[in-house]
This record gives C-alpha cells, structure tokens and sequence, in this order.
C-alpha cells in the first residue's frame, strides 16, 4: 500500500507538470486516460485554485528543507538491505572485518543509502563529500560513547547527533518506516516511559557543551 502511495503521488506530479502547468487537457481516447475523466476537471480545478497552489507552495519549501537524499531505487530497504549484508559477509569471509562491521545497524543503513560504501582492500569506509561532516561527528560521537561517558539510548544515537537533527515519529533511520518500537526491541520496556526521560536527559547535551 505504501508503495501504491507513492507511485499515485508521482503519477499526480506527472499530470500536474506535463499538462495542467502546460494547459493541455487530456487524450481521453487513448486506454491510458480513458478512466480519468470523470475526475480530470475536478482535479485540475483543485490544482489550479488558491488552495492547491499554497499546497503546492508549502510542499515545496518542505522539500527544500532536506539535505541528504538517499539512493537506493525502487526495492527500498527491503531490496537493499540484503545486498549490504552479503558484501559484509564477503569481507567478514576472507578474514577482513570491515570498519563498520560494529555500527549499529540503523547507521549503516544509512551510510549506505547516502551513497557510501565499503573498500574490499582497505576495509575502510568510502563516502563522498555530500555526508563527510555527518560520518566525521559521527566518529567522533561514538569514541565518546565508546568512553563510556555517554550511553546511546534508543533514538538518543550517535546517528541522531551527528545529523543535528531528531529522528521523525513513526520511522526509524535505516529502517524506513518502522516504528521505534520494533526497530529498537532492547528498550521496548522503557518506551514512552518516564524512567527513560531521567536516564537519557540531557546527558550527551551536556558533553557537548564541554567540548
């Protein structure tokens, strides 16, 4: 159903662009077209009125908002999660234990869905310059976790500070749209709990501040 979501909005944009924007109406005639009429006027009168341009408008700016775009394909992360896992058991069967072999997993699916990748002979991570702040805070944040001076909690990761950015309700980083409830099984006691609260508060917050 998601993915049925998806292809409708697209295929809304295409209408949108391709002939209401250019004042063209539709071929009724042609079998790609014949069951929209009933519904094409309404559609476009919606498109064109206040309503739909301030729709359009907010959308807009909402879109540009977004700094890292992932680049996985159709398949999502149900295609490509499988992948990443076989060239980590590639690795991990020729004696090499790549660098990220330890990250948690919702990092690495997103490393590698903003176009990073693992070197077969280094066994180092490769990325380009468009997510090199973010894997650079990234280390960083997880030497301090690593320390011991602060303890990832559930959504509070090393992934979270290092993006600056609060993960959405609802979807988990790395897993798409999962909820935080199964994607973090370990703290499904404590979720939406106030004994959560008191452990995690502003613990990292306050690290950051004697940096």
């Amino acid at each position: 159903m998601k993915k049925m979501t998806t292809q409708v909005q697209c295929w809304k944009k295409h209408l949108y662009n391709d002939y209401i924007k250019k004042n063209k109406t539709l071929d009724f005639n042609s079998k790609n077209f014949i069951k929209l009429w009933p519904f094409w006027y309404e559609f476009v009168r919606f498109k064109t009125s206040e309503e739909g341009q301030e729709q359009a408008r907010r959308m807009q700016e909402n879109a540009q908002h977004k700094t890292y775009h992932h680049r996985m394909g159709s398949g999502g992360y149900p295609t490509a999660i499988p992948k990443w896992e076989k060239a980590k058991q590639e690795l991990i069967d020729t004696v090499l234990e790549p660098e990220s072999v330890d990250w948690p997993k919702c990092t690495k699916h997103w490393f590698f869905t903003h176009k990073g990748s693992l070197g077969l002979e280094t066994r180092k991570v490769m990325y380009g310059e468009c997510i090199q702040a973010v894997v650079e805070r990234f280390h960083q944040d997880r030497s301090i976790a690593q320390s011991g001076q602060w303890q990832p909690n559930r959504d509070k990761d090393e992934l979270t500070y290092a993006l600056r950015n609060p993960k959405h309700d609802g979807r988990t980083r790395g897993y798409g749209s999962v909820s935080w409830e199964h994607a973090f099984p370990q703290d499904r006691e404590t979720y939406r709990s106030d004994k959560r609260k008191k452990m995690t508060g502003n613990g990292y917050e306050s690290w950051r501040r004697l940096l």
